[in-house]
This record gives structure tokens, C-alpha cells and sequence, in this order.
């Protein structure tokens, strides 16, 4: 086995027992204006569709969101399929009616928090 085989074998195992493999520095000393004054959350999204020509696989839609302000270092995460090529996050945030609870809002945003 190489060092660097072994070096990101080592960078893996860290993040999964909780560790941190790099940090920003501008977020450790709070210089993020707005960001680093008050707690934050990041959140990041996309959508990734099939290849040209594929007609019948979902689109994979994704959202992150940050975890330790103020270094933004982990992030949880939640994958989901879709439509076929839409491009909007279908369920980014879904409300219905509970005739018990009222008005109920869910979605990947409130799973990744």
C-alpha cells in the first residue's frame, strides 16, 4: 500500500469517529461578516440528472446543511430520487393538512436539521 492510499484511508476513518480533517481559519477567529456574529446554518443543494438519452431513471436530488457553527466543518445530508429531469426539489419542503395537528410542514430540509 502507497502513503497516500493510506493517507486518505486515514482521512475517512477520522471524519467517521468524529473528527476534523481541516478547518477555516477566517471561521475559527469569527472574521465571516455576517456569518461568523451570530449562529448560522449553511445549507447546499443540487440536482443531478440521468445521461442524454436516458428516458426512464429519477433524478437525485441532495441537501447538506452545516452542523457546528461557527467552523462549518460537518455537515449531515439527505439523498433522494425524483421526477425524471425536474430540476426544483420536489421534496425541499412539503405542507398538508393533519385534522389532529393543524397544518404539518416536512420535507429534506427539516430531516437534515
Amino acid at each position: 500500500m502507497s502513503k497516500q492510499y493510506l493517507a486518505k484511508v486515514s482521512l475517512k476513518i477520522n471524519v467517521k469517529v468524529g473528527g476534523r480533517n481541516t478547518v477555516l481559519v477566517d471561521a475559527l477567529s469569527r472574521h465571516i461578516l455576517l456569518v461568523s456574529n451570530r449562529p448560522t446554518i449553511i445549507f447546499g443543494a443540487d440536482v443531478t440528472h440521468p445521461h442524454p438519452g436516458e428516458d426512464s431513471s429519477p433524478s437525485i436530488a441532495a441537501v447538506v446543511v452545516s452542523q457546528d457553527w461557527p467552523e462549518f466543518t460537518k455537515y449531515a445530508g439527505l439523498v433522494c430520487a425524483q421526477a425524471h429531469r425536474r430540476e426544483l426539489i420536489q421534496d425541499l419542503l412539503k405542507q398538508w393538512q393533519d385534522p389532529v395537528r393543524g397544518t404539518l410542514t416536512r420535507g429534506m430540509i427539516e430531516y437534515c436539521i
